[in-house]
């Protein structure tokens, strides 16, 4: 792509991954829920991933890939484990432990 680049080829390069859009492009548009939110210049260096993530999702964020739920007290285990050992026989004691949705 840096060729096509260099010699001035439009490229419509579709993509999440924000490092590869900061590499290879010099505007971007975000899409949300099929519409065309903003159009921002990646060249002068203004714009944030924070600010990109911000756009597509439609809000600002708390704390980036932190996911806030509530655990409740009476929530039914969805993994239980009683008296784990290790192929081969060797001795690790009594692990166990069980979690509920949301942990």
């Amino acid at each position: 792509m840096p060729v096509l680049k260099a010699q001035g080829v439009s490229i419509i390069y579709i993509s999440h991954r924000l490092d590869e859009i900061f590499e290879i492009g010099d505007r971007v548009t975000i899409l949300r829920d099929g519409h065309a939110i903003d159009t921002l210049s990646l060249r002068d260096g203004s714009v944030s991933k924070i600010r990109l993530i911000q756009l597509m999702v439609g809000r600002e964020l708390g704390h980036i890939f932190t996911r806030q739920r509530g655990v409740r007290p009476d929530a039914d285990p969805v993994l239980e484990v009683e008296d784990l050992s290790v192929a081969g026989g060797q001795e690790t004691g009594r692990v166990g432990t069980d979690r509920v949705d949301g942990e």
